[in-house]
């Protein structure tokens, strides 16, 4: 029996983590990064003896924006909980999560397996989860499947309609 209503979630989940440490340990590669980028423009341009006023007056304001910016869209993309209920699945992001927000549920079409990820076909999008991601994939794939199967065997039931895979668009 699959367990409708089972949340998983994703190594980059911020579990117990007060909101300001999750995006400061976000913040720390791409600013890194950015900061990283600015000095070795600056070496060169010390190097060939040029002025570094101006760049250290802009780069480094920009450098700071450029990565809050980046580490915002990061935790938007990245997923960090997948629920499953009745007939769909909620994908939340780190930010969702930090924030409270609920998306919508999105009906699952499809779920397959390649190698070392799981795609995630639904009506709007294609979800890819890595397994290096979700320390429960097995059981996360094993649930999933039997979500789509009993969802197909509804969608059977009350269309004629066989769900279980997604079929490529004709036009």
């Amino acid at each position: 029996m699959t367990p409708m209503g089972a949340t998983y979630r994703s190594r980059f989940h911020p579990t117990q983590a007060p909101d300001l440490r999750a995006f400061r340990t976000a913040l720390l590669r791409p600013l890194a990064t950015c900061l990283l980028t600015l000095a070795v423009t600056l070496l060169i341009r010390a190097l060939q003896a040029q002025p570094l006023g101006r760049w250290l007056l802009l780069g480094l304001p920009m450098a700071v924006l450029v990565a809050l910016g980046w580490t915002a869209y990061w935790m938007q993309q990245t997923l960090a909980e997948l629920h499953l209920h009745d007939d769909t699945i909620v994908l939340r992001s780190i930010w969702d999560v930090l924030t409270g927000r609920h998306p919508p549920p999105r009906r699952l079409l499809g779920v397959r397996r390649d190698h070392d990820r799981t795609h995630l076909f639904c009506a709007d999008a294609l979800y890819t989860l890595r397994d290096t991601d979700w320390p429960e994939m097995p059981q996360l794939v094993a649930t999933l499947r039997a979500h789509r199967h009993h969802a197909g065997i509804e969608a059977l039931g009350s269309t004629g309609d066989d769900m279980s895979h997604p079929s490529p668009a004709t036009g």
